[in-house]
């Protein structure tokens, strides 16, 4: 089948490419910025498309090109799947002669509480919980995985003693938590927590580590921004990361950190009816706290307490990622999906 996808971020499109193009072997394509452009959707808005010189940051297999499609195409092409993977896509889609009879429009969703418009697009692929178990009465539905990049799985890299004290966060604009916010599972009434404040109590408290963000927004931090490809170094050069969210869709830097080898502070009860959750399984490849600097100060004093401790918990959360992941056996879900429902 001939499949459009939109672009929303490099992570959500390489894992719409490994599955429908890698995995299940369509004729897919993005479009071009010049595509965006005529649209009005990008390049920077509602696809965002990466230029020729960019595409290789977004962290595909190395040699791999993806197919791209100028406007014609995607206005007038013979389409058999088209792919929304959010919401702003489908005023441009309604705005260029979509929808159109013949094709199976799919949205997918990795934000919590993503609702498509049911006019036009009957099929989701839903990767956050919340999106799936909240889809309109009669769509043709399935509660899939993204795959994850490929380069975070290069076998396991032990903690090198130059790295054994350094938590990395890859949460975007980490100042911007710096506001008392009700985590979404917390009882009504909750006076909400300040998720950087605890990051910097947690600094503070241990001197002789770096705590380092990365992301977009935290160069103000002292962090970095940095393109997808380059992210794996960071994971496997740190000994724990963190990631104290208040709210969370599918969970792509978050669950990153397995394949890397490296165990995730996260918040506990947080991830229980999220699709993560089945995944961070405590002292293997999650460690569960509190909404407390103390809690997770002594989760990192204890795990990095020496070397071979803090590989004995690295590797135990590689060897789970092996275990808990089959990209394949998704795929082939989805495939049996399309077959039913497309």
């Amino acid at each position: 089948m001939k499949v459009f996808c939109d672009f929303h971020h490099g992570a959500l499109a390489r894992s719409m490419w490994y599955l429908f193009a890698d995995r299940l072997g369509h004729d897919f394509y993005f479009p071009t910025i010049q595509c965006a452009v005529q649209t009005g959707a990008g390049p920077v808005g509602t696809w965002g498309c990466p230029g020729d010189d960019a595409w290789p940051k977004v962290g595909f297999p190395d040699g791999v090109s993806p197919k791209r499609c100028e406007y014609e195409e995607f206005r007038d092409g013979q389409w058999d799947i088209m792919l929304l993977t959010r919401r702003e896509s489908e005023e441009v889609f309604k705005a260029h002669g979509h929808p159109r009879p013949g094709i199976t429009y799919i949205g997918v969703s990795g934000n919590e509480g993503t609702r498509y418009n049911r006019k036009f697009v009957h099929h989701l692929i839903a990767t956050d919980l919340a999106s799936f178990h909240m889809a309109y009465p009669g769509t043709k539905k399935i509660h899939t995985l993204q795959e994850l990049g490929r380069r975070f799985d290069t076998g396991f890299h032990p903690i090198t003693e130059e790295y054994l004290h350094t938590v990395r966060t890859y949460m975007c604009n980490l100042s911007g938590f710096g506001i008392n916010i009700a985590p979404r599972h917390f009882p009504g009434g909750s006076p909400g927590v300040n998720v950087y404040q605890m990051w910097q109590e947690m600094a503070a408290a241990l001197p002789d580590y770096t705590f380092m963000p990365h992301g977009h927004g935290n160069e103000k931090l002292g962090g970095t921004s940095e393109m997808d490809m380059n992210l794996p170094q960071f994971y496997y050069n740190s000994a724990l990361s963190w990631h104290f969210k208040t709210y969370e869709g599918y969970g792509h830097s978050l669950l990153q950190s397995l394949p890397s080898g490296r165990p995730v502070i996260v918040p506990e009860r947080f991830y229980d009816d999220r699709t993560a959750g089945r995944f961070l399984i405590e002292g293997e490849t999650a460690f569960h706290c509190d909404y407390s600097s103390a809690s997770m100060i002594e989760v990192v004093k204890r795990v990095t307490v020496n070397l071979e401790t803090a590989n004995h918990y690295a590797k135990a959360c590689y060897d789970a990622y092996k275990r808990l992941f089959d990209w394949q056996a998704e795929a082939e879900r989805v495939r049996q999906w399309l077959a039913e429902t497309v």
